[in-house]
This record gives structure tokens, C-alpha cells and sequence, in this order.
């Protein structure tokens, strides 16, 4: 099916997982099969070993065309195109397109790749110009460099890498020292890494700076001399010299950075690409030469599904009703500063609608390794849902919106199920307007820039939000959820809820403002105080006056920061830990092992009163305390469901709670689960219906209670049906508790 592999790149670029078997698919096109007549031209088919041309019979399933763009110009409204697998290289500018579907093939891999072999756009061979220095002369501008499809690093000062995830952490940052640097010059701190000491001239570099908090812009440095902590650079707007806010930054863009095997540089004047390597290099280079494979304006009613890019991405204005389902954008953005470009807003992957409801859905996609933010929306009413962000905004410079990895603008937007982690800038998930967060799971974030919070609600979103079902966890430094105002508080929000959510080595839950719910939320091993209800009146703030909290677990709720005090506004029925004077988890099931249900005798049993706002008219019922109840036969688990089952509680490899309990996460889209348990792995692998390890069918139950144990190990599966298609799980161990 694929036209000749002139190298292996494109053997790396197809080892990325697809998202998912097209299973929607058939949700898209219900009733009309892929091998459905092309004589009233309602459906066409493109292939990489098609022909552009218009032959009567062309676009048929025998004699394809060759590009995607050659039959948009031809399928009419209420037809489809499909796409036959292979790598395709477009650049697809498109207007005013309408009710139309494009997807790949069923079971067919489809890639669009944003990157040329260096040998087709080369003027010559390597050459070597220094002890382990190469270059190559090549005939037009390139931004980005794969080597066997990875991603090498642009030269820079300090060193990070891909491959040891220092790109993905504060490692690869200096800072310059609070004390001695302002707007446009700035003292460099040894203790962190050493200018002086590193050989190397800056001036004329590319900084990327972050010194302004959760700003971070790219600029020139003006000024240094050789042997100094001390450079100079062209200011930024915002320079915030304050002991919260370090003053991160990095530089690029000269040749003398280039001192490892996994970075290159690239000289825009002279068109010549240089390597780190000790011999003729001799892996398969590729550059990325476009930012966008698909770029589409004015379009209604269009479904895409299935496709998958490559070091390019896709953008569309002004669409409605669009949906894109099944869809990875790996290495989706990149930044131009390898070019020399400064101040310039990165390509992203960017939807807007103007529509008051925009139809607009994004389903089970895949966006990664992205210098800049992963993804802009701008639309009322939109849904992404199944997602996954990882990877993502490690630069955090020329941002469409500062700060904000994932934007939201609009109201009514729906984030729901998706998974975050490995995200740079201050805050994974913001937004203007208000928004509904639900069953994600965030980790890993804020890395490269100050203030924040994984999930970050500010002022105009607050009224109507609401944040639910979330697992927050280990971005230290940064709040898990947070309801925002200025400092000094000038003004502040009001109206939000957060509710049922689960925040641990953060910063906890941050409330300001007036009039919230924040209820069974729970949170531990927290910087501060873990769930703050912040009573900012003596700063002419808002005191949370009218906020309800209640059914809260936590090791401090709190009306301050970082000390115990009272909690304004109405609180009732929570349980924290300078009340009750014992740890938190120990009042839950395994904590360690993401399971926070109550213990059996623990203080949180039956401890919280029915919430009306919640659960209607039915107060004075006794419930659980904390976002999960004891013995439901449902167990939330957030964050994006895989073709199969996933995430075992207790985990593979642990050991069975005390009530002897097994959990997972469903399997995306799935209809029923089917459970398998036994002492012999062999037996659990092999095992069907008709064995005795089948324990049952589960619809949207995932909690299953065994009764009395005998062996040491056990070892067990769950299998998914999709869309009448068994997807067999994964087999799992799990040891007898105590033994």
C-alpha cells in the first residue's frame, strides 16, 4: 500500500500508536459501507499510489486519486472521502467547505508528515568543519530536525534532552538571581548552573525567557562578555523581579551550543544544517518545512477521523459543527526560532467557531511534544473529550495566550475524560469564559514557568464552572484546582463549584472570591494548606462570604495559606486533620494505590449529610465523606479510556485491599465488560465464557468484591466489546493481602 520507504524514517513514523481501531468509524458513516458505489460521486477514495486526474472512473475504490486536496475539489455536499493508508505531504488551504466526511480506511494507518528526507532538498554531502561538527547545505529553511524519527534538539545553553526527559523539567533552565537583574539585564546564579564557567559568549543568542511568572517571551541578547554571569537583552513587557516568580530562561540560536549528539543547528542565511557527531553521519535526517497539512476556513458540518500527522498539524476558522474523531498530532507544533524568528506567535493547533453553539467536537485524539501550546479553542459549547496531552508546551515562549497549555475561550465548554501530564506552563487547563472540567486526570505540569494550577479557573470563568471528578497530582509548586483573583484581590469571581475531586502532592484546592460549592472534594500531602478557603477581606478582597464547603477530606481546610484557621462562609461535615489529629490515609482504603475509598471503620463513613445542591431534595441522608462512597458498585477513574481496560486498582504486581476488591478502568466506548479471575496465569489468559475464571458481564459497573482467598497470587483480566468487537485485556497480578 505505501509508495517505496525511500528511508526508515517513515518505518519510525509508523511504529506511533493509533489511537484507537476506527471503531467510531462506523458512528460517522452508519448505513453506507466503504465499498459503496461511486456512480452518483458521493463517495471517493485517495491513495499514495492514486493519480490526479479526471478520468471518468478516477476516485473510485480501483483507480484513486493521489491527494486529499485534488478530491475536496470535486466530492460534493453529503459525500466522503476516504483515504487509503500511506504518508501523504500537503499543504491543504481550504475555504467554504461543507457537510462532507474525510476519513482513513478502516484499519489503515493514514499519516500526513510535514517533513522532507534532507538528501532531496541537499546541495551536496556532509561535510565536517570541526572536531565532531558536520554540516550540509540544503536549499530552503527547515525548523525542526528528526534523525530516525527523533526529534533532535535545537543547540542551546543549558543542555536538555529528549531522551533523559531534562526538556520535560526544570533541568534544561538557568535562572537569573532576583536581586541584581531587572528589565533588560540580568544576573546570572552559579549555584544553578554556571555562565561564566561554561566557555561560552552569548550575545546575539536567542533567549527564552521567563521572567515574567507564567509570561515567557523570546528575545535578543544584546550584551555579554566573555567569562561573566552578566548579559543583557532586549526587555519584555512584563518583568516580574519577585522571589515567587524566579527568572527562568534558556538560550539558542548560535553555533557554539552545538556540543551534543542529540542537537542540531541551522544557519537561516546561509542554508546550512550542522550535527554533533564524531563520523560522516549516516542516520536518515528529515526537516519540517510546513506548519500546517490542513488548513481550513468557514467549513460546516465536517467530520474527520482517523488521520494522523506528523511534525505538521491542522488548523480551522470560523467551522461549525466539526468534528474530529480518532486523530494523533505527534510533534504537532514547532517553534521558528531556529530560523532566528523572535516574538513570533508558534503555529498551533487552533479551532474557533463563532456560533453560540458550535458544534464543535474533538474525540479520542492525541497531541504531543509541542514546544508551544498544544491546543486553542475558541467556540461556545465545544466538547473534547478522550483526549491525551502529553509532552506539551515545554518552551512555553510565543504563546497565542500566555501561560495556559490547553485554552478554552467561549462558554459552555466541555473538557471531559482526558489525560494531561508532562505540560510546561503555568497552568495545563485555563480559559475565558466559564467551562466544565470532569474525569481528567493531571499530572506533571507547570515545570517551566511560576503560579498556576493544573486546572486554572480564572475570574470570567468562574461563575457557572464547574470542576468535577479530577485527580490532581504531583506538579509541586502548582495548585491542583484553583478559583483566581488579582493580588492585591481588586476583584474576584463568584458562583463556581468544585466538587468530588482528588488533589495530592500540589498545592491543593485554592478558592477565592464569593458565593462557591466545594463539595467531596479530597486532598493530601499538600504544600500549605490543602484545600484553602481564602478569606482575603483584610485586603479589601473578596472573604468567600455566602461559599459553601462541605463533605471535605483533607489533612488542613483552611481559610489561610499555610496556617490552620477558620473557614468563611458556611462549612459543614468536613474532616481534616488539625480537627481529628490522624492522617487522612489512613482513614482511606490505599491511597498509594489510587484507591480513596473509606476504610471500613473509618471516620469518614456515613460522617457527611446529603447536599441538595448535588442530590435535590433528600437532606438529612448520610453519606461518605470525600469523593468516593464505601460500597458503591461504581468507581470514577479519570482521564482518557484506552481501546482496552486499563489502570487496575490494585495495581500489577499489588496487593488486594482488605475488602479484597478489584477495580479498573472501563475500555473507551465499550458496551460491556467481561471479568476474568484465577490462580494460574496461563489459565486467566486463555480463558473464556465457557471457563470457570469468567466471573461475569459488567455494563458500567468496575467494582467486583471476591469472597475468601486461598492461594498467594491471582491473576486476572477484564476484556472490553466495542461496537460487537471483544478487545482482550491485559493479565494482571495481584497478591493475597499480608503475605
Amino acid at each position: 500500500m505505501f509508495r517505496k520507504s525511500t528511508t526508515q524514517h517513515y518505518y519510525y513514523v509508523l511504529q506511533w500508536e493509533m489511537t484507537v481501531i476506527v471503531f467510531l468509524l462506523g458512528i460517522l458513516f452508519a448505513g453506507d459501507g466503504v465499498h459503496a458505489s461511486t456512480s452518483d460521486t458521493d463517495l471517493y477514495f485517495v491513495s499514495v499510489d492514486g493519480e490526479d486526474d479526471l478520468d471518468t472512473n478516477r476516485g473510485s475504490e480501483g483507480k484513486p486519486y493521489r491527494t486529499l486536496e485534488y478530491a475536496l475539489n470535486r466530492v460534493k455536499p453529503g459525500g466522503a472521502i476516504i483515504l487509503r493508508g500511506g504518508v501523504y505531504h500537503e499543504e491543504i488551504r481550504r475555504k467554504n467547505l461543507s457537510d462532507i466526511s474525510i476519513i482513513s480506511y478502516p484499519g489503515e494507518r493514514v499519516i500526513f508528515d510535514g517533513t522532507v528526507a534532507l538528501d532531496s532538498i541537499a546541495k551536496g554531502d556532509w561535510e565536517k568543519v570541526a572536531k565532531s561538527v558536520f554540516r550540509r547545505k540544503i536549499d530552503r529553511d527547515v525548523w525542526q530536525l528528526f534523525v530516525d524519527g527523533k526529534q533532535l534538539v535545537n543547540a542551546r545553553w543549558p543542555n536538555a534532552s529528549f531522551s533523559d526527559g531534562s526538556v520535560f523539567s526544570k533541568k534544561g533552565w538557568a535562572l537569573a538571581g532576583p536581586e541584581n537583574s531587572v528589565n533588560g539585564s540580568a544576573q546570572n546564579d552559579p549555584e544553578v548552573v554556571d555562565l561564566a564557567k561554561s566557555g561560552l559568549n552569548i550575545e546575539n543568542a536567542i533567549l527564552i525567557a521567563n521572567f515574567g511568572g507564567w509570561e515567557t517571551w523570546t528575545r535578543r541578547v544584546t550584551e555579554h562578555k566573555d567569562g561573566s554571569n552578566h548579559f543583557k537583552f532586549d526587555k519584555v513587557p512584563h518583568f516580574k523581579n519577585k522571589p515567587w516568580n524566579p527568572l527562568n530562561y534558556f538560550v539558542e540560536g548560535k553555533l557554539q551550543f552545538l556540543d551534543r549528539p542529540d542537537e542540531w543547528f541551522f544557519d537561516a542565511e546561509e542554508k546550512f544544517i550542522y550535527v554533533f557527531s564524531t563520523q560522516v553521519p549516516k542516520g536518515n535526517y528529515f526537516g519540517k518545512v510546513q506548519s500546517y497539512a490542513i488548513d481550513g476556513e468557514n467549513w460546516k458540518n465536517v467530520k474527520v477521523a482517523g488521520l494522523n500527522f506528523f511534525a505538521t498539524t491542522m488548523k480551522c476558522e470560523r467551522c461549525d459543527d466539526l468534528v474530529l474523531a480518532d486523530m494523533n498530532f505527534h510533534h504537532a507544533s514547532a517553534s521558528k526560532r531556529a530560523l532566528g524568528l523572535q516574538s513570533t506567535i508558534a503555529d498551533l493547533t487552533k479551532f474557533t467557531s463563532s456560533k453560540e453553539s458550535s458544534g464543535l467536537i474533538l474525540s479520542n485524539c492525541n497531541i504531543n511534544n509541542t514546544d508551544s501550546q498544544a491546543l486553542i479553542i475558541e467556540a461556545n459549547k465545544a466538547l473534547i473529550k478522550n483526549c491525551l496531552f502529553y509532552n506539551i508546551d515545554y518552551a512555553v515562549t510565543e504563546s497565542y495566550v500566555h501561560g495556559e497549555s490547553i485554552h478554552l475561550k467561549g462558554v459552555g465548554n466541555i473538557f471531559s475524560s482526558n489525560t494531561i501530564f508532562s505540560a510546561g506552563a503555568s497552568s495545563a487547563l485555563s480559559g475565558a469564559g466559564w467551562f466544565i472540567a470532569e474525569l481528567n486526570h493531571i499530572y506533571n505540569t507547570g515545570f517551566a514557568q511560576s503560579d498556576g494550577a493544573m486546572i486554572h479557573v480564572r475570574i470570567p470563568s468562574q461563575t457557572g464552572a464547574i470542576i468535577r471528578y479530577n485527580w490532581c497530582h504531583d506538579s509541586p509548586d502548582k495548585y491542583g484546582i484553583r478559583f483566581d483573583s488579582p493580588i492585591p484581590p481588586t476583584r474576584w469571581g463568584n458562583g463556581g463549584m468544585i466538587h468530588h475531586n482528588v488533589v495530592w502532592n500540589a498545592k491543593g484546592i485554592n478558592v477565592k472570591g464569593e458565593r462557591h460549592k466545594v463539595f467531596h472534594n479530597l486532598a493530601f500531602d499538600n504544600q500549605g494548606s490543602d484545600i484553602r478557603i481564602l478569606d482575603d477581606t483584610k485586603l479589601n478582597g473578596g472573604g468567600n462570604q455566602g461559599t459553601k464547603t462541605q463533605n471535605n477530606v483533607a489533612d488542613s481546610i483552611s481559610g489561610e495559606r499555610n496556617r490552620q484557621s477558620l473557614i468563611p462562609g458556611i462549612a459543614l461535615t468536613n474532616y481534616s486533620n488539625p480537627i481529628f489529629d490522624q492522617s487522612i490515609k489512613d482513614q482511606l482504603v490505599n491511597a498509594d494505590s489510587q484507591d480513596f475509598r473509606p476504610a471500613r471503620g473509618s471516620k469518614l463513613v456515613s460522617a457527611g449529610q446529603n447536599i441538595f445542591e448535588l442530590n435535590g431534595n433528600s437532606s438529612g441522608t448520610a453519606v461518605d465523606l470525600g469523593p468516593y462512597q464505601k460500597d458503591s458498585a461504581q468507581y470514577w477513574i479519570p482521564g482518557r479510556r484506552l481501546i482496552k481496560t486499563s489502570m487496575p486498582i490494585p495495581k500489577d504486581g499489588g496487593s488486594f485491599a482488605s475488602d479484597n476488591v478489584l477495580i479498573w478502568r472501563n475500555a473507551f466506548s465499550a458496551t460491556e465488560h467481561h471479568l476474568y479471575f484465577g490462580s494460574d496465569r496461563t489459565d486467566v489468559t486463555n480463558a473464556d465464557k465457557t471457563n470457570q475464571e469468567f466471573q461475569g458481564v459488567f455494563s458500567k459497573k468496575n467494582v467486583y468484591r471476591l469472597k475468601k482467598l486461598e492461594e498467594r497470587v491471582y491473576f486476572w483480566r477484564v476484556d472490553a466489546v466495542i461496537e460487537g468487537r471483544l478487545v482482550k485485556g491485559d493479565v494482571w497480578s495481584v497478591e493475597k493481602k499480608g503475605v
